[in-house]
């Protein structure tokens, strides 16, 4: 597979939601999707790092950006609502993923609408959580998985699939040693 190849957009799922620069904190990012072999969009380099994330997590077959808009009920108010990310996992009912900053949980109203749709997700037999900065931004394992990615299309896909094995699972740091052999 080519990894910046894009598919045709008469297969290609849409997100349900526009994704328009201008808007506050938007910063639209282009992510290299290997796992589905196509470009994701993404809303933020914070949703940009948990894609990456996904990208190597084995359970997780693949994954979409803005999937599709629900109507929730909060209260007396109804409110449509557009997860950021819903991953389809091999062996795991479907997640849907809410990523957000650090401090935004704490807001009651969001706390309210995101039980909602909680409550509707597991209703249809899946999983919602939301996941903030502190638990996708966690050192040295993005670093390291940033470091990796930028090699996946370099790298023989066997010596990838290796290090994603060694490396999955594990919260520990990780030393590298670099063997310099002298020519001469």
């Amino acid at each position: 597979m080519e990894p910046y190849r894009l598919v045709s957009r008469d297969f290609e799922p849409q997100p349900a939601r526009l994704l328009k620069r201008g808007r506050y904190g938007t910063h639209i990012v282009h992510f290299p999707s290997l796992k589905n072999g196509r470009v994701i969009v993404c809303e933020s380099r914070l949703e940009a790092d948990f894609a990456l994330g996904l990208e190597f997590d084995r359970s997780v077959s693949s994954y979409l950006p803005q999937p599709k808009t629900i109507d929730v009920a909060v209260g007396s108010a109804l409110h449509s609502y557009t997860c950021d990310f819903e991953a389809i996992h091999l062996a795991a009912p479907t997640k849907y993923w809410e990523v957000k900053p650090d401090g935004v949980q704490q807001n009651l109203g969001l706390q309210r609408l995101f039980d909602a749709v909680r409550t509707h997700h597991e209703s249809l037999g899946n999983r919602f959580e939301v996941i903030c900065n502190k638990d996708i931004r966690r050192e040295p394992c993005l670093g390291n998985m940033k470091l990796l990615y930028a090699k996946a299309h370099v790298v023989p896909t066997r010596t990838v699939m290796y290090l994603r094995e060694r490396i999955n699972g594990y919260d520990g740091p990780i030393h590298w040693v670099v063997i310099r052999t002298r020519t001469n």
